[in-house]
Order: structure tokens, then C-alpha cells, then sequence
């Protein structure tokens, strides 16, 4: 097990938002989704075109604010972060930090999202043919972006697809540090299942 993997475990062993029965008040508080016992589901969400030797999801999603490494695309710019919940959840808000580039590497943040709910399935081949739930476009200034997502389409939500598009500097790759994914799990759900 290499350190990161050990911090990420640390966390969630650690987590001091950890609770063994949520109550009705605590399942309607917007939390940190990683940080959330039994809610993403880290053996099945995955990172399409992502640099071998890079951070994979797991690691943008528990790295911390301080932290230098990253996610990096491998053969163009696109990256797609899939992400798969255990029980369904509310999402209010992503942040995504991208303000350390990686050495060695000609690396620009992120410019243009797409964002889709409940398409397990999408890929790059897909990206053309389905219309986005909500399309963001960021601020190169901006080290670290907060995106509300809108709409119904993020109330009830089993999983997440997060299409980079493209670069702020239209250079062969993309990086992020960090992704946080603010939300609830979903009222409905009962957690003594």
C-alpha cells in the first residue's frame, strides 16, 4: 500500500463525521459525499484517460487543499471522472481545485465541464450524442471552483459523470488536484439496510 492510499484509509478510519445510525436531521446536512461512511462507491467509480504514474480518483477525492499532486490526462486533454454512489444522494455543489501544476509536464486546469446524472455507461463515445445535464465553464484565475449544479437532475443521483472537455491554455493535457462533492445522502433512504 503506497502513502496515499494509506492517508485515504486513515480518513475514512478517522473521519470524525463518521456515525454508526444517521439521524433524519443529519441525513438532510450537506457534507463532503468522500467523507460520508458507505456512500461512493470507490471499487466501481473510475477516471477515463488518466496519465499512468498520476492521482487517480480516489486520491482527488480525499486529497487535501496543500496537496501538489495530481490527476493528469494521457493522450489529449478530456478526462471523465464516473462516480458511483452506494445509496442515492443529493448533490448541491462540486469544488474543483486545480492551482499545482504537475513538474515536467506542459499541464493547464480544467476550462470546460459537462456535467450528467445517472449515466452509468457514458464514455468518450458518447459525449457528442447526449446533451449534458449542466455545461460549466471556468476561470484559469480561479485556483479553486465551486460549481452549484441546478435542477432536478442532482436530487436523486446514483452516480455522476464529470466530462473535462477541455483546458484553459489548449494544451495536450489536464490537471486537477482536488475534487469535493457536497451533498446529502437521499432522504428516502434508509440506512438500516
Amino acid at each position: 500500500m503506497n502513502s496515499d492510499q494509506a492517508g485515504v484509509d486513515l480518513l475514512l478510519n478517522n473521519n470524525p463525521f463518521k456515525s454508526q445510525s444517521k439521524s433524519p436531521i443529519e441525513l438532510n446536512e450537506t457534507r463532503n459525499l468522500a467523507l460520508q461512511e458507505r456512500c461512493i462507491d470507490l471499487t466501481t467509480s473510475t477516471a477515463l484517460n488518466v496519465l499512468d504514474g498520476t492521482f487517480g480518483l480516489r486520491e482527488i477525492l480525499f486529497s487535501c487543499s496543500e496537496s501538489r499532486n495530481s490527476m493528469v490526462s494521457d493522450v489529449d486533454p478530456q478526462l471523465i471522472l464516473k462516480l458511483f454512489f452506494r445509496e442515492p444522494v443529493c448533490i448541491d455543489y462540486l469544488i474543483l481545485r486545480a492551482n499545482s501544476k504537475p513538474e515536467n509536464l506542459d499541464a493547464s486546469p480544467p476550462k470546460t465541464l459537462q456535467i450528467y446524472s445517472n449515466r452509468p455507461e457514458f464514455d468518450f463515445s458518447e459525449s457528442d450524442s447526449i446533451d449534458p445535464d449542466q455545461v460549466v465553464e471556468l476561470v484559469e484565475s480561479d485556483s479553486e471552483t465551486r460549481v452549484k449544479l441546478k435542477g432536478t437532475r442532482f436530487t436523486h443521483v446514483k452516480s455522476l459523470q464529470i466530462f473535462i472537455v477541455d483546458n484553459s491554455r489548449d494544451t495536450d493535457q489536464t490537471f486537477l488536484n482536488e475534487l469535493v462533492i457536497w451533498g446529502k445522502v437521499h432522504p428516502n433512504y434508509k440506512s438500516d439496510f
